[in-house]
């Protein structure tokens, strides 16, 4: 417990460094610091009267709920514009612990360090530090898979509850553990040698089901149901699996990834993986131990489904950085470390020096690019400030606005 608070704390320093405390980089922020504070003043927002002439006077539901119910305090404390900083900077240090402690919860080796490089992962980095649902989600997300994987599926339920109240993305949680439920399944019939029915009566069935009903429950307890089903249709088939360039305006993390970007933004980690494998190709442990190398083959399956999902669409990275590092960190588990250090540097000494100077100079470039995007081009607290007394000093209240310039 003292070494989750402390990765806690060291969260809360670290995002408070690299958070940008005079803008936003999203204008998405602005959305959710308004709505906390709604939430704050009146309770659950049942309805957007602000744009009833758009698709939301008919059809709104704050897909978001959970999140704005946490970060109201926040803003009703420090303010709207730091009240929603601190409460990004709380829950990325939250989601941080969360994974540190479910890491170790699983067994898998050096947490801390798995850890470490995780919160150095530039473009997880990115996406968590938007002032959005983001950090919330992803500790639902990597907690729920982990308590999947302990067989306890009530803790499962209350994930993908909690979850289906915070953020439209539950859908990935389920699709995971699908992706997890296959790989046990496979790893049953070809490395155990299980009979068929033996091997599927064996998988994650029950965590499966407490997933489905956690997110119905969490669904059908939403202060919005049932606008909230119309929502979550448009949002995650029709934006989310079918993605309409051509006749949707979306926002840029829809976009698919760059395999350059993806390479630059997850080097450190590729190189680590090809280590991984040089390292079961000559210094995995003997004799094999089944309790490591099963999480190793299973979690290649959503890890691989989530790389895939992230070169469609770029917002999936932040999915795709913990369920590696889950993968790698089991991979690495499998490996005599020593024995790898002796096979690749025992006759060449300075290769070590070389190549740890290297990872260095790659996490500190790849870091300050994050930093300058996170920097650069923000969305300052007061953007909107001039435009509203221009119409405040023109409109009466109840008159209709119109923004001619989106």
């Amino acid at each position: 417990m003292k070494k989750t608070l402390g990765v806690f704390t060291a969260g809360l320093a670290w995002f408070a460094f690299l958070i940008p405390w005079n803008g936003f980089a999203d204008p998405d922020a602005f959305y959710h610091a308004k709505a906390a504070l709604l939430v704050w003043q009146n309770g659950p927002m049942e309805s957007f009267p602000w744009l009833d002439l758009t698709a939301l006077g008919t059809s709104f539901a704050d897909q978001h709920f959970l999140f704005h119910l946490i970060e109201a305090p926040f803003v009703a404390v420090f303010g709207w514009a730091d009240g929603a900083r601190s409460a990004n900077v709380f829950l990325a240090a939250v989601f941080l612990a969360v994974f540190y402690a479910c890491l170790k919860s699983l067994g898998a080796n050096r947490a801390g360090i798995w850890t470490l490089l995780l919160a150095l992962t530039p473009p997880l980095i990115m996406r968590i530090l938007l002032g959005k649902a983001t950090p919330l989600a992803l500790a639902l997300f990597i907690f729920g898979i982990t308590a999947a994987w302990k067989r306890k599926p009530l803790w499962v339920f209350v994930a993908a509850a909690l979850f289906a109240l915070s953020h439209g993305g539950w859908a990935f949680l389920l699709g995971a553990l699908v992706m997890i439920l296959i790989g046990d399944l496979l790893f049953n019939r070809i490395v155990e040698g299980l009979p068929r029915r033996e091997s599927i009566f064996l998988c994650f069935w029950k965590e499966l089901a407490a997933a489905l009903l956690g997110a119905l429950a969490g669904t059908l307890a939403h202060p919005n149901f049932p606008d909230n089903l119309r929502f979550l249709w448009m949002q995650v088939v029709k934006i989310g699996l079918l993605t309409p360039f051509n006749h949707v305006i979306l926002g840029s993390e829809w976009l698919p990834s760059k395999i350059g970007s993806m390479l630059i933004g997850f080097g450190l980690w590729l190189c680590l993986l090809f280590l991984a494998g040089a390292g079961l190709l000559f210094a995995a442990k003997q004799p094999p131990d089944k309790k490591i190398l099963r999480p190793a083959a299973v979690f290649a399956w959503p890890t691989a489904a989530f790389l895939a999902l992230s070169f469609k669409s770029r917002r999936n990275v932040e999915y795709l950085a913990p369920i590696a590092a889950i993968w790698l960190a089991w991979l690495w588990s499998a490996i005599d470390i020593k024995k790898l250090l002796q096979v690749l540097f025992d006759q060449r000494k300075k290769w070590k020096a070389a190549v740890a100077v290297c990872s260095l100079l790659m996490v500190i470039i790849s870091l300050r690019y994050t930093y300058i995007l996170l920097h650069k081009d923000l969305y300052p607290d007061a953007v909107f400030s001039t435009a509203m007394q221009a119409v405040s000093l023109r409109a009466q209240e109840g008159d209709r606005v119109f923004h001619s310039d989106w």
